[in-house]
């Protein structure tokens, strides 16, 4: 069985071409290639349903976008963004907001991080 975060690297994937398959979990590695993006859970919350346990989740996942230059990290948000707008297999997504830009201390890296809640079923 597929997980969430395997379906949203799979669609990341085709739908963020620049990024070609530098999609990690949790952190960049050390002296990255960029562009890449990364992602981490932040929670989950279950649906309970009159008769248990709806097996339906709503996952908050965080993408963080990075590049070395500040319009390409702008348009990878936004393409994340786009793709996970619609339809998930298996689930269907919807983002919080349109992200916020962070920062890095290493010099000439930019960062947009983005929260999307998938809600999808186990």
């Amino acid at each position: 069985m597929t997980t969430v975060e395997e379906s949203l690297v799979t669609l990341l994937e085709s739908a963020v071409p620049e990024v070609e398959e530098r999609i990690y979990p949790t952190w960049l590695p050390q002296k990255p290639v960029l562009p890449a993006i990364t992602y981490f859970r932040v929670s989950t919350g279950r649906t309970e349903s009159h008769q248990g346990d709806s097996r339906l989740d709503a996952a908050r996942f965080q993408f963080s976008c990075w590049s070395s230059n500040y319009g390409e990290t702008i348009s990878i948000a936004d393409k994340v963004l786009d793709a996970l707008a619609g339809r998930l297999p298996g689930g269907e997504a919807g983002h919080l907001g349109d992200g916020r830009d962070l920062y890095d201390p290493e010099p000439g890296i930019f960062h947009r991080a983005i929260e999307v809640v998938v809600q999808f079923s186990r």
